[in-house]
């Protein structure tokens, strides 16, 4: 019995690095032991709280098994249905399937100059945007400063507008 050249060749290359990762794994293990004992009270506590909830969720599980059930022979008939219309319509629609399709590839090669000429032009106007909105964020951040500092002197007029708007009414 010989053994294949390109196996004695792993084997040694396994040999080979075994001392370096030989660490590594004893590492893994150890963090894989320490996170099950970490996780074991939460895994015990979840099965508790299955356990405990079986007896309330067993009735509505079956409910909606049930429930389900009914509902798949009460649509099994119209799914059915559906399916005959859709085969019957087929021979109708197919033709104006194909004008769409080709309605849509003339539209698209007819668009595709325009695309592509508002293509930089959207790209500028992102840009613009992006600037404006770095350059008015301080003032977004001011104003909004004002108006939280001016609410307490400012609530009890909007009350009395309010109260004075309804009056009106």
């Amino acid at each position: 019995l010989r053994t294949h050249p390109l196996l004695l060749q792993t084997q040694l290359l396994l040999l080979q690095t075994l001392p370096k990762t030989q660490p590594l794994l004893l590492q893994n293990q150890l963090l894989l032991q320490q996170n099950l004992l970490k996780n074991q009270p939460l895994l015990l506590r979840n099965q508790l709280l299955l356990l405990q909830n079986l007896p309330k969720n067993q009735p509505l599980l079956l409910q909606n098994q049930l429930l389900l059930q009914q509902n798949l022979l009460k649509n099994q008939p119209l799914l059915l249905r559906n399916q005959l219309l859709l085969l019957q319509n087929l021979p109708k629609n197919q033709p104006l399937l194909l004008q769409n399709q080709l309605l849509l590839q003339q539209n698209l090669l007819k668009n595709q100059p325009l695309l592509l000429r508002n293509q930089p032009l959207l790209l500028q106007n992102q840009l613009l945007l992006q600037q404006n909105l770095l350059k008015n964020q301080p003032l977004l951040l001011r104003n909004q400063l004002l108006l939280l500092q001016n609410l307490p002197k400012n609530q009890p007029l909007l009350l009395q507008n309010h109260l004075l708007l309804q009056q009106n009414l």
